[in-house]
């Protein structure tokens, strides 16, 4: 009887123990100073059998890990900066941990077998040492290992890309393909519910490489049909950098295969915009997409834009045109739809007409105003920053007064938001060595925002823009 109450009494112990412990980290997480270390969206850990990890705030070992490595980011320095590729040869090399964020490219990777480098803090195409080396290296290592011991493993194997052999003269209209640059247009594919291969198929695709078989419990399918040469596709944890060369009069298909460790999340494209061809040429292909709000409507066409005075496309209905409810599927005619609601819109291109551009739409999806807010709210209410998004239009005086919207975007849709600037707005095109500053405002080209004034209501953003930082490719 005294064992079996000796055995009970220490359970007892030990599950006291962890139950303080998970509370003391939910506790830390709850107070942690964001501008010191952000609590990423994940957390990745490569150990020394070069196995990684994916962490995600849901999770005990979550809260332990940010525990564990809030206390070491304090009191940092300016150290060294080192290029993307000086970055990811060291993680090649030994075992790191990354905290990784959605909104941003600004990922803190922790070297864990790196001399003289302990933190770094990403910027756009580098990173710079923050903390020469972290306490107790062994004794984290060891905790981390205990941790993840029975954690799912991936690899993060870069090799998978392939170019098709064939071009395209146009992109078929069924597949579904959003456009994200002008030219540009990407699928994302997570599981098997989309048949890849029958999309490869249909447009044709053909390598002399052959595919590799596709887990998508731990990969994801990336297709790109793009009117640009692709010159070359970079990943590492926190994105994927697409980078394009000239423009032809033919499609190019790219299949990139990437590891579950990769963000998708953050993609980014660098156009040769010293392209002998213009965007008028650009848009003589056949199929187009675009996205925004309802800002006028009619019985057989209605307007779309970023904010109710500023309209930019014209589209076209007829009775051939697909109008549903993005959240149910249900079916929709033109007498429900609301100005203000977000759309996205595949359709033909058309004649321009009152200087705006024109689509005859095959398909129209519609996303409720208030419910997509809700999405973009997850990332910028009570914030004084807005990251990774692109300045749809400026209107900004010679005084440099006036405002810009930029776009939040969710699955194919965006949520407009419009913020002010003035004469004390400072824009800059990357950091660290790479430093150019009073770059300007620069339309569709990704960035990092700094406000003076917390993020209440996203539909009015008091305060004034304090610095636009452009990821340079």
């Amino acid at each position: 009887m005294l064992i079996i109450v000796t055995i009970l009494f220490c359970v007892y112990v030990l599950e006291k123990e962890e139950e303080e412990l998970e509370q003391k980290n939910a506790s830390l997480l709850a107070n942690a100073d964001e501008t010191v270390l952000p609590s990423p969206d994940r957390i990745i850990y490569k150990n020394e059998k070069n196995e990684y990890v994916i962490l995600y705030p849901d999770t005990k070992e979550y809260a332990q890990i940010y525990s564990e490595l809030y206390n070491r980011t304090i009191n940092t320095i300016e150290g060294k900066v080192f290029s993307e590729e000086e970055i990811a040869e060291m993680q090649e090399e030994g075992s790191f941990i990354e905290f990784d964020y959605d909104t941003k490219s600004k990922n803190f990777v922790f070297m864990l077998e790196e001399k003289e480098i302990g933190i770094i803090k990403r910027f756009s195409d580098s990173g710079q040492v923050i903390k020469t080396s972290l306490t107790d290296l062994d004794s984290l290592i060891q905790t981390i290992d205990e941790l993840t011991k029975n954690k799912e493993k991936y690899e993060f194997n870069k090799e998978y890309n392939y170019i098709s052999e064939n071009k395209l003269n146009e992109i078929p209209s069924d597949l579904g393909f959003p456009q994200v640059r002008v030219g540009i247009y990407q699928k994302i594919i997570k599981s098997n519910q989309d048949n890849y291969k029958e999309i490869l198929t249909t447009l044709n695709f053909k390598t002399n490489q052959e595919l590799p078989d596709i887990n998508f419990d731990k990969q994801t399918l990336i297709i790109t049909i793009s009117q640009y040469e692709i010159t070359s596709v970079n990943q590492n944890v926190g994105n994927i950098k697409y980078k394009f060369g000239d423009l032809s009069n033919e499609y190019t298909v790219n299949v990139l295969v990437v590891s579950k460790v990769v963000n998708i999340n953050c993609i980014y494209y660098n156009t040769n915009d010293n392209s002998s061809l213009n965007n008028n040429e650009i848009s003589k292909y056949v199929k187009t997409s675009t996205s925004g709000i309802i800002t006028e409507i009619s019985s057989d066409s209605i307007k779309v834009g970023l904010t109710s005075e500023l309209s930019t496309h014209i589209i076209n209905i007829d009775e051939n045109t697909i109008i549903k409810n993005y959240t149910n599927d249900n079916m929709l005619s033109v007498s429900n739809l609301k100005v203000g609601d977000c759309i996205y819109v595949e359709g033909e291109i058309s004649k321009d007409r009152d200087n705006l551009k024109v689509i005859n739409s095959e398909k129209i999806d519609i996303f409720e105003k208030n419910l997509l807010k809700k999405e973009a709210e997850k990332f910028l209410k009570d914030t004084y920053r807005i990251d990774g998004m692109s300045i749809e239009y400026y209107n900004v005086n010679e005084a440099g007064s006036g405002y810009i919207i930029v776009a939040c975007s969710y699955e194919n849709f965006i949520y407009p938001i419009k913020v002010n600037v003035n004469s004390q707005t400072e824009t800059y095109l990357g950091m660290g060595y790479h430093l150019q500053s009073n770059y300007g405002y620069v339309l569709h080209e990704m960035c990092d925002i700094t406000l003076d004034t917390k993020i209440v209501d996203i539909d009015n953003v008091k305060g004034y823009v304090k610095t636009i930082e452009y990821i340079a490719d």
